[in-house]
């Protein structure tokens, strides 16, 4: 059933052009100032931690998220699926579950593109770091998927998720930090811990949040009607 109701934001994603010009411009910006990044004697870490997690995959992110929504709350984009017979929950479940998957396509290949253009002698060979980023990649965009989702539910024109963005930005590797991607988005890649937890918790963190914020997501529509 949810597969059949994803053809709605599906739809949507793709006739949103404006989206992919956003898209293919932060995309292209991202990779030229990784090279730029190389070229001036910087790892491919320091393109990864500099410009991939700390702003650009949280951008694209959101990008998608908001054009599955239709840059509106969550409740308001599912509700036609609502008239049809869906439930709210099931409406808002396939939203998010586009949502999730585009941003973990994107995330991933994003990911490896900066780790290729980026490769530097100095670094680990690019191979490994491919890999590492195409994971890193995946259950970053799910998770940053999952979060905004959940914020596209909150205020006009599902404005909670900007606010869930500076949240991210501001909360660092403290206690508001662990329930944020980045620090662990920060901490897969290379960079300091997310607090006391290790890479692997990191992972399964990011895997929690992805979760956790998409059903809340869902949880949150369940009172739309046809």
């Amino acid at each position: 059933m949810i597969v059949a109701l994803a053809l709605l934001p599906i739809r949507r994603l793709m006739n949103a052009r404006r989206l992919w010009w956003v898209l293919g411009a932060w995309v292209l910006a991202t990779i030229g100032l990784s090279v730029v990044r190389a070229r001036s004697g910087g790892s491919a870490t320091d393109a990864l931690l500099g410009i991939y997690a700390s702003f650009a995959l949280p951008l694209v992110t959101l990008a998608l998220t908001a054009a599955v929504t239709r840059n509106d709350r969550l409740q308001v984009a599912a509700s036609p699926l609502t008239r049809v017979g869906a439930s709210g929950v099931a409406a808002a479940l396939a939203h998010v579950a586009v949502a999730v998957g585009s941003c973990l396509v994107l995330g991933s290949a994003l990911g490896v593109a900066v780790a290729i253009v980026a490769h530097s002698s100095s670094d680990p060979s690019l191979a490994r770091d491919a890999v590492t980023c195409a994971e890193v990649g995946a259950l970053a965009g799910a998770a940053y998927a999952g979060m905004f989702s959940l914020g596209s539910s909150f205020g006009p024109k599902g404005s909670g998720r900007t606010a869930l963005l500076v949240i991210n930005w501001i909360a660092g590797g403290g206690v508001l930090g662990a329930v944020m991607p980045q620090a662990h988005v920060r901490s897969l890649l290379g960079g300091d811990p997310a607090g006391a937890l290790s890479q692997p918790a990191s992972a399964l963190a990011l895997v929690m949040i992805a979760v956790a914020t998409s059903l809340l997501a869902a949880w949150r529509s369940r009172r739309l009607s046809s």
